[in-house]
């Protein structure tokens, strides 16, 4: 199945947080923007995550998603065996913490960065100019 094996074998540690994060959700469609966003933090860039899967699709442990307009992949059948058995010995990367808003608006107030207005308070179109015309008056 992986014919393209001893390079897709051989630890990296992008490599190893690509595989994890898939193996977490093996029934999941992937795609590189995706794998780039969700593992920023762990290095994946673009280039990494599109390198990867090209290496999974020629060995077939993952399919392309036909009706896409990105590149999305899916694992196929039996492929999480796979990549478990090949990555194995390797050592197990941390996981990637997703900040919580409470950290996020920590961050915000020690940068000195207002916050926003969520998107459903903001005013849009005609209300927004409205809203300005009134805040001209004062």
């Amino acid at each position: 199945m992986a014919a393209t094996g001893s390079l897709l074998a051989r630890h990296s540690p992008i490599r190893a947080a690509i595989y994890s994060h898939m193996l977490a959700n093996p029934t999941r469609d992937w795609t590189v923007c995706g794998l780039r966003d969700e593992l920023a933090e762990a290095g994946v860039s673009a280039d990494s995550a599109s390198a990867t899967l090209y290496l999974l699709l020629d060995a077939r442990i993952v399919d392309l998603v036909q009706g896409q307009w990105r590149f999305t992949v899916r694992l196929t059948d039996g492929s999480d065996e796979t990549l478990r058995r090949l990555s194995q010995n390797w050592p197990i990367p941390a996981p990637v913490a997703e900040p919580s808003a409470a950290a996020i608006a920590a961050k915000n107030k020690e940068l000195g960065l207002a916050q926003a207005p969520a998107w459903h308070e903001q005013p849009t179109g005609f209300f927004r100019g409205v809203i300005a015309g009134l805040r001209a008056l004062q």
